[in-house]
């Protein structure tokens, strides 16, 4: 049995990347407490919202999101290295600026391990491990927005998981979008056909390396 993959409507098609346009960011709602984290998820995909605190003066940038899920508090941690490389468009995708950085999700105590086992619900799937990992890396790209600008700008971002040239080891990518004036953090599914990779890589079935996703 074949089955197709979903992507987002937002990707354009012909272009080497996914690029959820920063626009869509904008004119959201400011968040004055965490929301149910499914709220704005939609149908079919499993996306999740937080309620943001962010902490952009340390050495890193750190990003903690707090939900809601069946009545019960849920969180999760982004955690950012402050060095980002830009790199310049591409031939195939001329409008599209990247800046290439990497960082890890903190998943910890008992409302990381609600998180994870939200998503395994959400996604109808059997979560193995019922103890995540307290990190899980990453290679992230900042799409056509400056993360410098964080504190003011909504920053789109795509996240990765794993090495995708790797053939028969597991890879997933996601979006990671930042609102730090709205205090919004969505951590959402890119496309379904990385939905069991990406699985494996919050349960810790996978384990990810911090030195691989600094070379990317």
């Amino acid at each position: 049995m074949v089955v197709a993959c979903a992507k987002r409507a937002t990707e354009p098609k012909g272009t080497g990347y996914s690029v959820p346009p920063v626009e869509q960011l904008k004119g959201k709602a400011t968040l004055a407490s965490p929301p149910i984290v499914d709220s704005e998820s939609e149908q079919g995909w499993i996306d999740s919202v937080f309620f943001l605190k962010p902490d952009l003066e340390g050495p890193e940038i750190r990003l903690s999101g707090t939900a809601t899920w069946k009545g019960k508090p849920i969180a999760v941690s982004v955690i950012l290295s402050k060095m980002w490389r830009k790199v310049q468009p591409q031939p195939d995708d001329p409008q599209l600026t990247v800046w290439a950085g990497r960082g890890h999700l903190a998943i910890t105590g008992d409302e990381g391990e609600r998180f994870v086992h939200s998503v395994f619900t959400r996604a109808g799937q059997l979560q193995k491990n019922r103890k995540p990992p307290e990190a899980v890396y990453f290679a992230v790209m900042a799409l056509n927005s400056d993360p410098s600008q964080m504190r003011v700008s909504p920053i789109a971002m795509k996240l990765f998981f794993g090495e995708e040239e790797a053939e028969g080891v597991p890879y997933a990518e996601a979006y990671l979008n930042v609102d730090v004036p709205h205090r919004r953090l969505q951590f959402n599914e890119k496309a379904t056909d990385y939905r069991t990779d990406l699985l494996k890589f919050l349960d810790g079935s996978v384990r990810t390396s911090a030195d691989k996703t600094a070379d990317r």
